[in-house]
C-alpha cells in the first residue's frame, strides 16, 4: 500500500512540476534579408542581436525589432509607399521556456518584386521526447494605392515556391510544418493568408526527440506592396510521459525488492 501511494504521489508531483529548461538562445535573435526577386541583387540585410551572456532557463524574453536608422531600405518615414518607403518597418520576438517562439513583423516591397527571408532565433532546451506541437502563421498583404497596377501577390520560398512559413526542429533537421500558401490578393485593399496545424497540440509524426526549435519566413512580395506577419510555434513533451516513465521505475524497483 505504501508503494502504491508513493507511485501515485510521484506521478502527481511530476505532472504538476515537470517543465522544460532553456539551455540557450542564439545571439542573433532575428536575421532578415531582402533581395530583388528577379535579379537576386542584395537590397539589404540585418541581424538583430541580444545581449551576449547566459540566459535564465525558466524565463520568458521579449525583444523589440525596430526599423534600423541609417539604412535607406529601412526608411518608412514617408507616407504610403513612396520611392523611399520600403523595407523593414519593425517587429517583435517573444520566446518562452515552455518552449514557444512567437514572431511578428511589418515590411514593404521596393520598386521590384522583393524576396524577404526572416529567421527567428534558435531556441535550445533540455532534450524532450514524445513530442507534441502546434504551429500557425499568417501574412496580411496590403496593395499600394499609389502604385497599384495589378493585384498584390505573395509567393512562398519553401516547398518549391508554394509555402511562405516553416516551423523547424533541431536546427532544421526536421520540418514540423510548412504553412501559408502562395496567393494572389483577390481585391484591392488588404487580405490575410494563413495556415495552421490545428487549434490543439498534436503528436509529432516522424521525429521522436528534440533539443531546439526555430521559425522561418521566406516569400516574394509584389512591388510597392506591404506585408505584416504573425507566427507561433509551440513544442512540448506529451502530457504524462514523464510520469509514466517514473511509474515504470518505481514498479521495477518494487519487483526487485
Amino acid at each position: 500500500m505504501r508503494t502504491r501511494a508513493a507511485v501515485i504521489a510521484a506521478i502527481a508531483g511530476l505532472s504538476a512540476t515537470a517543465s522544460i529548461s532553456m539551455a540557450d538562445i542564439s545571439v542573433n535573435i532575428v536575421t532578415l534579408t531582402m533581395r530583388n526577386a528577379e535579379t537576386g541583387e542584395l537590397l539589404g540585410q540585418h541581424a538583430f542581436a541580444r545581449d551576449a551572456g547566459p540566459i535564465d532557463p525558466s524565463a520568458s524574453y521579449t525583444w523589440d525589432l525596430p526599423a534600423v536608422p541609417g539604412q535607406t531600405w529601412f526608411d518608412n518615414n514617408t507616407p504610403d509607399n513612396t520611392e523611399d518607403d520600403w523595407g523593414w518597418s519593425g517587429g517583435e520576438l517573444h520566446i518562452n521556456h515552455d518552449p514557444v517562439v512567437n514572431l511578428t513583423f511589418q515590411g514593404s516591397a521596393g520598386a521590384t518584386n522583393t524576396l524577404f527571408t526572416i529567421d527567428s532565433a534558435l531556441l535550445v532546451f533540455s532534450t524532450i521526447g514524445d513530442l507534441e506541437a502546434r504551429a500557425q502563421a499568417s501574412l496580411t498583404v496590403t496593395e499600394s494605392f499609389l502604385f497599384a497596377d495589378s493585384s498584390a501577390t505573395v509567393t512562398g520560398g519553401f516547398v518549391g515556391g508554394t509555402k511562405a512559413f516553416q516551423a523547424r526542429i533541431d536546427n532544421g533537421a526536421f520540418t514540423y510544418a510548412s504553412l501559408i500558401d502562395s496567393a494572389v490578393m483577390p481585391v484591392v485593399g488588404s487580405a490575410v493568408f494563413s495556415g495552421d496545424t490545428g487549434p490543439f497540440l498534436l503528436p509529432v509524426v516522424g521525429y521522436s526527440t528534440a533539443t531546439s526549435m526555430s521559425t522561418h519566413f521566406s516569400f516574394v512580395l509584389s512591388a510597392r506592396d506591404r506585408v505584416s506577419g504573425v507566427s507561433t510555434f509551440e513544442l512540448i513533451p506529451a502530457p504524462g510521459s514523464a510520469a509514466l516513465l517514473a511509474l515504470g521505475g518505481l514498479v521495477a524497483g518494487r519487483r526487485r525488492r
